[in-house]
């Protein structure tokens, strides 16, 4: 399920969400997630978009140019590889 987007404008310094830590629960509470971001055709996140595994914290300092939409994949894979997956949709704004 997508969790709600992160709406901000390109005026903005940085904007930043905490993904909530029970997003993804295992049915193992000892198993241990790996926690990574990317765009959904695989490709790593632009420059202007970061992803701090350990905190779950998806920040964004907003490009010079005004972008529609960006969605970013939130993937949460076990040690024996198995995967669930989110996105956010970060939804940049025109300030006028």
């Amino acid at each position: 399920q997508p969790l709600d987007p992160l709406l901000f404008t390109k005026d903005q310094a940085e904007v930043s969400v905490v993904i909530a830590k029970d997003t993804f629960i295992h049915s193992n509470p000892k198993e241990r997630l790996t926690i990574t971001a990317e765009l959904p055709n695989g490709q790593k996140l632009p420059g202007w978009i970061s992803f701090e595994d350990k905190s779950m914290v998806l920040r964004a300092v907003p490009p010079s140019r005004n972008l529609d939409a960006v969605t970013v994949l939130i993937k949460a894979q076990d040690e024996a590889g198995d995967m669930a997956t989110t996105t956010i949709r970060l939804q940049l704004r025109d300030a006028r």
